[in-house]
C-alpha cells in the first residue's frame, strides 16, 4: 500500500501522476488505466496538464495522470528535460533546472523527493522524482556495466535514467560476484609419471560389428610415460581381466621397468576380485575413475577415439 502524500513509480515512468484534481490547469476524461511495478493497475480519472508550486518557481508538467487512488504525487524524469526545464544530477541529489532559478531535491532511504507548496499556507508534501538510486538501476536494466549504464544515459537510450556523474559509483552486489575474476587456484604439480610403468592405462571398447572372426570388443592398454599401446581382441568381456594380467607379466619380463599403478574405470571387467588379488600380490596400486568423469583419463579417451576412427578410414 502507499502511503498518503507519496507515490512510488520507477524512473522509466512515461507519465507523471497526481492523486488531487486541484492542482490541474486543465483536465480531460480519458479511459486509461495506469500499470505499475507492482502489476498492480489503477484507472486513470483524467489527463491534462499541471503547475506545481515549489521553493525555486513554478514548475510546469504537461500531460499528468490523474489517479485518485494514488495519493501524492509522482514525477516521471523524462516529462523534466523539456525546453522549460532540465535535470541534473549532482553531488547525489538531482537539480531541476526552472526558467529563472533551480529546486534542489533530498534524499531519503535512496529515494529522491522535492518540497511542492500547496494552498495559502507554505506546506510542503514529498514529490517523488527518482524511484531508483544510481545502486540499484543495474538490477532494473538487467546489471549492466556501470559503463554501458553511462552510454545509455548519455544518449537517452532509456526514458527517465538520470545523468550519472563521471565518477566511479558502488556496483551492486549482484554485479560484484558475478563479475569478479577469480584468480586460479594453483596447486603443486604432480609428476605421477617419471619412467614407463609408472601409470598404466586400461579401457574397454565395444560391442562392435562382428567381422572376420569372433571379436566383439577391444581391450585398450597403454603405458602413460612411453605410449606404448596394445590392442586386444575379445570375444566376451570377461576376457579382459585375463589378457590384461597377461600383458602386465609381459610387460615386467620382457623390460627393466615394472607396472606400477593401474588406472581403469569402475566397469566389473576390470573392478573383480582377480585383478584385486592380482595387483595386490605384484605391489601394484588400482585406482578407479569417477563414472562419467571423462576428463580424468584424457589419454586414454583420445586413444580409444583415434582407434574407433582407423576402421573408417581403412578403405
Amino acid at each position: 500500500m502507499l502511503e498518503e502524500g507519496k507515490a512510488v513509480l520507477d524512473s522509466g515512468a512515461t507519465h507523471s501522476v497526481v492523486g488531487t484534481s486541484s492542482l490541474f490547469t486543465n483536465l480531460k476524461q480519458t479511459n486509461m488505466v495506469l500499470s505499475v511495478s507492482s502489476h498492480h493497475q489503477f484507472p486513470v480519472d483524467g489527463v491534462g496538464d499541471v503547475i506545481l508550486n515549489t521553493p525555486g518557481g513554478a514548475l510546469e508538467l504537461q500531460d499528468v495522470l490523474l489517479c485518485k487512488h494514488m495519493p501524492g504525487v509522482v514525477i516521471a524524469m523524462g516529462q523534466l528535460n523539456t525546453g522549460k526545464t532540465s535535470l541534473i544530477f549532482l553531488q547525489e541529489l538531482f537539480h531541476i533546472q526552472l526558467w529563472q532559478s533551480h529546486v534542489i531535491s533530498f534524499k531519503r532511504n535512496n529515494q529522491w523527493f522535492i518540497p511542492i507548496i500547496c494552498g495559502t499556507e507554505p506546506k510542503t508534501t514529498p514529490v517523488y522524482i527518482c524511484a531508483l538510486s544510481e545502486n540499484t538501476h543495474p538490477p532494473r536494466i538487467g546489471h549492466l556495466s556501470l559503463r554501458n549504464i553511462k552510454c545509455l544515459s548519455q544518449f537517452n537510450a532509456i526514458t527517465g535514467l538520470p545523468a550519472l556523474p563521471s565518477i566511479a559509483l558502488d556496483i551492486c552486489h549482484p554485479c560484484s560476484i558475478s563479475k569478479s575474476q577469480h584468480r586460479l587456484l594453483k596447486t603443486p604439480s604432480r609428476n605421477l609419471v617419471r619412467q614407463p610403468g609408472d601409470v598404466v592405462l586400461a579401457d574397454l571398447i565395444g560391442p562392435l560389428p562382428e567381422g572376420v572372426g569372433t571379436a566383439k570388443y577391444a581391450l585398450l592398454i597403454q603405458d602413460s610415460f612411453s605410449r606404448l599401446t596394445a590392442v586386444v581382441q575379445l570375444s566376451d568381456k570377461s576376457e579382459a581381466k585375463g589378457q590384461l594380467k597377461e600383458w602386465i607379466l609381459k610387460f615386467n619380463n620382457s623390460t627393466d621397468y615394472h607396472v606400477k599403478c593401474l588406472q581403469t574405470n569402475n566397469g566389473s571387467e576390470f573392478k573383480n576380485n582377480f585383478l584385486d588379488a592380482f595387483t595386490s600380490a605384484n605391489g601394484i596400486v588400482q585406482e578407479y575413475l569417477i563414472r562419467y568423469e571423462h576428463h580424468q583419463s584424457g589419454q586414454i579417451e583420445r586413444t580409444n577415439r583415434t582407434i574407433g576412427e582407423m576402421p573408417e578410414h581403412a578403405c
